[in-house]
């Protein structure tokens, strides 16, 4: 909106005059126009909007860097080791870093696509971790299927979890007769709701027995 870009101009050109020099307009229209919008944090800015020269850009692109961030967390030494940038390209990412506000500190650096696994892998641990008790709550089974998978808590001395369900293939269910044939696809086609399935994982550890490392 009009309002939003006002409003960025005016923090931006506030900030520009914190660092050196003052962006030129079309770097503070990218600047509006992809980032403020979104709220997309500077570290996450692609290699191909920081405005660097095509020689900067070549070699850091050739180097596997994506973001701003994995050049933020190379440091300036770390830069300078990579194969043909030489100081006159890391003078070239200075330049850019200074505009940003980012410091080339060495700080650790994870991508989008690793937060994203990270995210995954949370979000299943999650769902593996769910109570068979929450599990039946949570989805409406008939009785039949509902009464055998929590008569089934009776082979453990614990909480019986999700992720003990997932953990044993349909074969292993079957040769445990507490699932008929008609119950056990009810119960798949109910885990797969959750984007889960039979025989999923090879082994699965509940909450109360995890080191924090596990966690």
């Amino acid at each position: 909106s009009q309002s939003l870009q006002k409003h960025a101009r005016i923090i931006y050109g506030t900030y520009a005059a914190l660092v050196r020099g003052t962006p030129e307009e079309g770097y503070l229209d990218t600047f509006i126009v992809n980032y403020m919008p979104h709220k997309v944090a500077l570290s996450d800015m692609p290699l191909e909007d920081l405005d660097l020269k095509a020689s900067t850009y070549n070699v850091l692109h050739n180097e596997g860097l994506k973001y701003a961030g994995q050049i933020r967390g190379k440091g300036e030494a770390g830069l300078l080791k990579i194969p043909n940038l030489g100081r006159k390209g890391l003078n070239d990412v200075k330049r850019v870093f200074s505009r940003l506000g980012l410091p080339l500190d060495g700080r650790k650096y994870v991508t989008p696509e690793e937060r994203e696994q990270i995210r995954e892998i949370t979000d299943l641990q999650q769902k593996l971790d769910m109570t068979v008790d929450d599990f039946c709550t949570k989805y409406a089974m008939s009785v039949r299927t509902e009464n055998r998978l929590l008569n089934a808590r009776g082979m453990f001395d614990r909480t019986m979890y999700v992720g003990d369900v997932v953990q044993r293939t349909e074969r292993d269910w079957l040769k445990q007769t507490i699932f008929g044939r008609k119950s056990l696809n009810e119960l798949k086609k109910t885990l797969k709701q959750e984007g889960l399935s039979l025989g999923m994982i090879k082994a699965y550890t509940p909450p109360e027995q995890r080191t924090p490392k596990q966690e």
